[in-house]
Parts: C-alpha cells; sequence; structure tokens
C-alpha cells in the first residue's frame, strides 16, 4: 500500500504530502501499522505474518468486518477496527506517542 492511499492521509493537503516528509510518513505509518496489521490479518483469516514487511499485504478493518460476514462495511466501520485491533493502544504506546507524533507532523508540514 503506498502511503498516500493510506486512510490515516486522507484529509491531509496533496501537496503536503510530497518529498521527503511523505517518505518519512510512509516509513513511519508502515513500522507503526505493522503489529494493527499483525492483528487485522489474523482476524479476517489471512497469514498473520503476510503483510510484515509489505503493507500491501495487510488486511483493512473493512477487510475484517467483510470475513466476519458484514455485507458492506462503510469506512467508519472500518476506521474503528482499524484503531481497536491496534495492540499498541493497549500498551499504552499509541496513546502517549499520537500527540507527539501530530506535533512531529505539524512541525514537518510547515
Amino acid at each position: 500500500m503506498d502511503w498516500r492511499d493510506s486512510p490515516y492521509l486522507k484529509y491531509v493537503n496533496p501537496e503536503q504530502q510530497q518529498g521527503l516528509a511523505g517518505d518519512v510518513l510512509d516509513t513511519g505509518l508502515s513500522i507503526l501499522d505493522a503489529p494493527a496489521g499483525m492483528t487485522r490479518n489474523l482476524l479476517s483469516g489471512r497469514d498473520l505474518l503476510a503483510g510484515l514487511f509489505d503493507s500491501s499485504k495487510r488486511a483493512t478493518g473493512q477487510d475484517v468486518l467483510k470475513a466476519m460476514g458484514s455485507g458492506d462495511p462503510s469506512e467508519f466501520s472500518g476506521m474503528l477496527v482499524d484503531i481497536l485491533a491496534d495492540p499498541l493502544w493497549l500498551t499504552g504506546v499509541g496513546r502517549k506517542g499520537i500527540g507527539g507524533g501530530f506535533k512531529a507532523l505539524k512541525s514537518l508540514l510547515r
């Protein structure tokens, strides 16, 4: 999955997605999403380690809902599964790191 397709960057200005900041964001989001991707793969019946190094093989929240029998899940419900399936939230890394991450992103995009 290309970083421009990331559901987390849907509302970021396209001009801000270019250059070095975009590459840094792509790598950082891919690393941060690895544990959640593994959880989503497990919940959707895919190979647990399939998306570890290739983020295009990671299941999305919508994929999980479809695998569990939901007909056509909305983007919002898929996003909720993405958030709830992320084990980093359980450790506190997500809660503490997200504020610092947004501050760093804001300073990069200025």
